[in-house]
């Protein structure tokens, strides 16, 4: 299940433009890469959950490229669930086995049949009903989870830490744990089935170790471009993350990247990092003074810095 319904209200103003797992990355919708990492593990089948601007989720959802897995839409658009009201909600379309959780506002590359397997070990030794892919180390603040390394349970999550076990936003779950759940109620995952889980001791987990980068935040959503740019420019992006990409945008230059359907004139002064695509504005002309640390979509709002900053949609967040 993609987890798609979200508002997204540490994304705004850009979420006024689209749901927040369409914002592009590098030219990509990021809930792309969620498909991406679904089909690499082997999925057939998929559920989104959607309620900020339906119509234009189930749109954007219909256009991306699907490797072979098909999609089904859970509704929230009358009224959005929570985390795990919504995981309830879908469980008709989810059938009777464990199935993946992804957060669509994330990139992430885990490996779903490691995991998987983790998931099956923890149930037949403890009876687990949900299974955490974890991260070991935070660059940023998220909330840490506390582990048992010899048990392999979540034992409690903390508070707000650096450098410690936090959630990847990718986990397997098991109907059981959320089937008891009233349908159609707005319940948060962590309140109403991580904790209750813990408390039975009947939370795994599984450290993970892969590419990860959070898209939360108009922030993060401009280091994300400049953290792809580095390792795309290096040669040391992931192969997936690579070959998805290129379909999308190309190099020209150190640091500065572009999309594949535009020509751009040798007299424009791009300064890198920096990445800008036409977007759907196809008379959209490239600006003449881009970057550094920018990432730019569409049409430039007048009077807009184009450094330290994200544009989209015609809205901009700057000082970043």
């Amino acid at each position: 299940m993609i987890m798609f319904a979200g508002l997204g209200t540490r994304m705004r103003p850009f979420t006024g433009a689209l749901p927040k797992p369409l914002l592009p990355v590098m030219g990509v919708p990021c809930a792309q890469f969620c498909l991406d990492a679904l089909a690499a593990g082997g999925a057939t089948r998929a559920v989104a959950n959607i309620h900020h601007l339906p119509e234009a989720a189930r749109a954007g959802i219909a256009a991306l490229d699907t490797g072979g897995i098909s999609i089904g839409i859970s509704d929230e658009s009358a009224l959005l669930l929570g985390s795990a009201g919504g995981i309830r909600h879908a469980l008709p379309a989810l059938g009777n086995d464990p199935f993946f959780i992804l957060n669509a506002d994330v990139l992430c590359l885990p490996d779903l049949g490691a995991l998987a397997q983790r998931h099956h070990e923890l149930r037949e030794k403890h009876g687990v009903t949900l299974t955490l892919g974890l991260l070991p180390s935070g660059t940023a603040n998220y909330r840490e989870i506390h582990v048992d390394v010899h048990s392999g349970l979540v034992t409690g999550t903390g508070s707000l830490q650096r450098g410690k076990p936090y959630y990847s936003g990718v986990a397997v779950i098991e109907p059981a744990a959320v089937s008891h759940l009233a349908d159609g109620a707005v319940i948060d995952f962590v309140q109403g089935v991580l904790l209750p889980a813990i408390r039975s001791k009947k939370a795994g987990f599984f450290m993970m170790n892969c590419p990860w980068l959070d898209i939360g935040t108009p922030k993060t959503w401009l280091e994300a471009h400049l953290s792809l740019i580095a390792l795309l420019d290096a040669g040391t992006a992931p192969v997936a993350w690579t070959n998805r990409i290129e379909k999308h945008s190309l190099g020209i230059a150190a640091g500065v990247w572009t999309s594949r359907t535009v020509s751009i004139k040798t007299n424009n002064i791009w300064t890198g990092p920096c990445f800008w695509s036409p977007w759907n504005e196809k008379n959209s002309n490239p600006p003449k003074k881009i970057g550094p640390r920018a990432a730019v979509y569409g049409p430039i709002p007048r009077g807009t810095a184009l450094s330290d900053c994200v544009i989209f949609g015609g809205f901009s967040a700057s000082g970043l």
